[in-house]
């Protein structure tokens, strides 16, 4: 009977640690849970940042492109308005 005793103390022991470790478990488990969704919400938002910054960068380029555009058609029309000024230039000289 003492033997039976022993035995079951032993069990209970054994239930009683293996209980424990399962609320621990538990609880890590839930802790680590709630990490991967700060990360997921992290990477969430930084993907969209990053979608924002990607679609500046797109305008930048657009407007710096206009603008050379526009640099271009400015200079060629100084350039044309010189050769202009030259032939007046040329004109009087030659009356």
């Amino acid at each position: 009977m003492d033997n039976v005793n022993v035995l079951i103390s032993g069990i209970e022991y054994k239930l009683r640690k293996l209980s424990e470790q399962h609320k621990i478990t538990k609880q890590v488990n839930q802790e680590l849970t709630a990490r991967i969704e700060e990360q997921e919400n992290l990477i969430n938002n930084q993907k969209t940042i990053i979608k924002e910054l990607q679609e500046k960068i797109r305008t930048v380029s657009i407007a710096k492109t206009l603008a050379s555009r526009s640099e271009i058609n400015d200079a060629k029309k100084k350039i044309g308005d010189m050769v202009r000024e030259i032939d007046r230039c040329i004109n009087l000289l030659n009356k």
